[in-house]
């Protein structure tokens, strides 16, 4: 990454493969012809990575998992949020906002740093920086924000975009959610810095599908929507079902896989409350990926925690050892007009092969 000119680098606890995704796929149809590195399939890219011809630009999605993006050198940083996530290895949310500092710190005095304004206390984050500092939002706090959000019967989303609370366009898209939206707005503020205008954005991204396993449509079969999701933390679980919310439909199966029994253990109450809020929820065994199961947390105890919880709308939730009795249960329950997801950064997508 050092040896290119302008290098943009995407972090946040959620977000940053899609708003990589989008800022990519703009910069290859401008012919700008970036290196490219995200951590997600993207088909208009035909993988996860694309080597441009040149040194000019390097876009990457930065992720601070043992604090790798600290080995980076962004000139432009992208902060999409910042919340508990990989407590294996960080100690606590301050731990995650002190390395976040440091990645911000990074960027050279003539860098910039576009910034959700919504994280909280972005003025310890971006103290003494002399970056060049873009704000996007909800609302007109932010230098780029949105309102006015609609959706056609094809599903796209629409909505105003705003800067500096002037209106410059209306942008629509197939990504469905609030969560894309602000997605959208990191990408269009970031794309802006390389003066490339509002409307060549919206015409690049109107059909872009985004990458693979986010809010992922598979197939229709039998008059069932199976769509697969890599959400894992409860911000993104609650993120996706309230997108889904926008699409019609008669009931949503949510088959959900918890990745890694240190997240589950330490988020345990966070995701009693989400998943409990979703009416009919299947559990699967915790995806252990790096880890040893040492008997502290279970899927069993997430399904009793949500069975327990008199405050949440479920009014079906249960836990099956087995893929193949989860694909029973399905099988046999969902019907035409319903919604199959299945969710989680695991292998709980071979499910809708399955089926």
């Amino acid at each position: 990454m050092a040896n290119y000119n302008r290098r943009i680098c995407v972090a946040g606890t959620h977000g940053k493969t899609t708003t990589t995704a989008l800022i990519s796929k703009v910069m290859l149809d401008k012919n700008f012809d970036p290196t490219i590195n995200v951590g997600g399939i993207v088909d208009e890219i035909g993988g996860n990575s694309h080597i441009g011809k040149g040194e000019d630009l390097f876009v990457a999605e930065a992720c601070e998992y043992t604090n790798s993006f600290l080995d980076f050198c962004p000139s432009v940083a992208v902060v999409t949020n910042i919340e508990e996530d990989h407590l294996d290895f960080f100690k606590d949310i301050n731990d995650i906002r002190n390395s976040f500092k440091k990645f911000i710190e990074l960027l050279p005095d003539d860098g910039v740093l576009v910034i959700n304004n919504k994280i909280d206390d972005i003025a310890f984050l971006t103290k003494d920086i002399k970056a060049k500092i873009i704000t996007y939002g909800d609302d007109d706090t932010a230098d780029y924000y949105f309102d006015n959000v609609s959706y056609d019967d094809k599903h796209y989303q629409s909505f105003d975009v705003y800067f500096k609370k002037k209106q410059i366009g209306r942008m629509r898209q197939r990504l469905i959610g609030k969560h894309n939206a602000l997605n959208y707005l990191a990408a269009l503020a970031t794309l802006s810095e390389f003066g490339i205008c509002f409307e060549y954005v919206r015409k690049s991204l109107e059909d872009f599908k985004g990458a693979r396993r986010r809010l992922e449509v598979k197939k229709v079969v039998n008059g069932i929507t199976y769509i697969d999701d890599y959400a894992h933390h409860p911000t993104e679980i609650e993120a996706s079902l309230n997108a889904l919310k926008e699409i019609k439909y008669n009931n949503l199966y949510l088959v959900f896989q918890p990745h890694t029994f240190t997240r589950t253990k330490a988020l345990y109450s966070e995701f009693v409350r989400v998943l409990g809020n979703n009416p009919i929820t299947i559990l699967a065994k915790i995806y252990p990926a790096r880890e040893k199961d040492l008997g502290e947390i279970s899927s069993k105890d997430i399904a009793n925690g949500i069975k327990e919880n008199k405050n949440n709308l479920n009014n079906f939730c249960e836990y099956f050892d087995t893929f193949e009795n989860i694909l029973e249960y399905v099988s046999k329950n969902a019907k035409s007009g319903d919604i199959v997801v299945t969710m989680g950064a695991g292998d709980v997508y071979k499910l809708i092969d399955l089926i």
